[in-house]
């Protein structure tokens, strides 16, 4: 990738609300950039650049960021850690039903989904609602298959644009992925996007690994898979 980009991020509320995202992140992504979420829930997802990170490798402790919100990942393998953070010129995130983190109902729902013991994740929780709040990106109600595209199109052109989603196309028949797989191919053929995925093994089509990892995930990078994740994004093996 280039130092310019720009992520649609696609994701779930239930990973927004762990926190724990380095898993996903952005090694390659340019300085300025365009986030888009698919399945953004409430746009947690789409402020890489407004949080800390501490990676735990071999080596010791990697940080990055200055913000009071960390999340976590222990990672092994030559995975390529950042060295900066992106600076995200756009933010847009599509979801049948986008929150808002400035709506106390919707806050409250998202609270609801975080374990009763983990009071660590729903004090980082409340903080990232609080930030995002103060700045709220752009979330619009569509469906992937179909308002995909449009968004995309409104994405600004002298920036590189990644499209993000995890653990949303589990929710998709098989019929349903593979007509997303072609979506994401039409919008490559039209714009140089990156396409970051981060599902369960066998979801994408051409993004698997044999022998499949168990309850573990797969992150590819236009569908050629780069690293074995958590689920929640504590933890990132990267493939040699």
């Amino acid at each position: 990738m280039g130092r310019d980009t720009a992520e649609l991020y696609l994701g779930m509320a239930v990973h927004e609300l762990h926190g724990v995202s380095p898993s996903y992140d952005w090694p390659h992504c340019p300085s300025r950039s365009l986030w888009s979420k698919v399945g953004a829930s409430a746009g947690l997802c789409l402020y890489p650049n407004r949080y800390s990170y501490r990676y735990a490798t071999s080596l010791g402790e990697h940080r990055l960021g200055e913000s009071e919100i960390f999340l976590s990942c222990e990672v092994t393998g030559p995975v390529p850690l950042p060295g900066q953070l992106p600076e995200v010129v756009w933010r847009a995130g599509l979801d049948l039903n986008p929150l808002q983190a400035n709506r106390d109902d919707d806050r409250r729902w998202l609270a609801s989904l975080v374990w009763p013991e983990q009071i660590d994740r729903a004090e980082r929780l409340d903080r990232a609602l609080d930030l995002v709040a103060a700045d709220p990106p752009r979330l619009d109600a569509g469906d992937l298959l179909i308002d995909l595209p449009g968004l995309l199109a409104d994405a600004p052109s002298d920036a590189t644009l990644v499209v993000f989603h995890s653990a949303v196309l589990a929710y998709l028949d098989q019929e349903q992925r593979s007509r997303f797989t072609d979506v994401m191919r039409a919008v490559k053929r039209i714009r140089d996007i990156h396409w970051v995925s981060n599902e369960a093994p066998g979801v994408i089509r051409g993004a698997d690994l044999n022998p499949r990892p168990r309850g573990r995930f797969i992150l590819a990078h236009d569908r050629v898979p780069v690293a074995v994740t958590g689920p929640h994004g504590h933890s990132l093996a990267w493939l040699p």
